[in-house]
């Protein structure tokens, strides 16, 4: 059974916030198979942000959020997303990286990153 792993772009940004933010994922699209570890990657290229993100999405839901992580820190877990997830921060914390290790049928869906100054 093939999974198709959909990667968008999704950045927070207050409204008082006039700083060009740019966040790219990679890659933008994975098509994997049940059981078969997947990794994707998000890069701050213009901001700092001391906090990242990782979300998910099924079609029709809202997002869910899957984990956190403030700079030099270990990552917060979510609920139903404690086992079988792993969050890394590289590049002096630039950049994210999401592993799902052994991914199910349920995993499927859209994985969104963001970055922010404040949680």
């Amino acid at each position: 059974m093939y999974l198709t792993w959909w990667l968008r772009l999704y950045i927070l940004i207050p409204a008082c916030l006039t700083q060009k933010v740019s966040i790219t994922q990679d890659p933008p699209l994975h098509i994997g198979k049940v059981g078969s570890e997947v990794v994707m990657t998000c890069e701050q290229l213009t901001t700092d942000h001391d906090w990242m993100y990782w979300y998910y999405q099924t079609r029709g839901q809202g997002l869910k959020l899957v984990t956190y992580m403030l700079k030099n820190n270990e990552p917060t877990y979510e609920d139903g997303y404690k086992e079988g997830y792993e969050m890394n921060r590289m590049k002096k914390g630039k950049e994210s990286l999401l592993r799902i290790k052994s991914p199910a049928a349920t995993d499927q869906g859209v994985y969104f990153c963001a970055s922010s100054d404040a949680q």
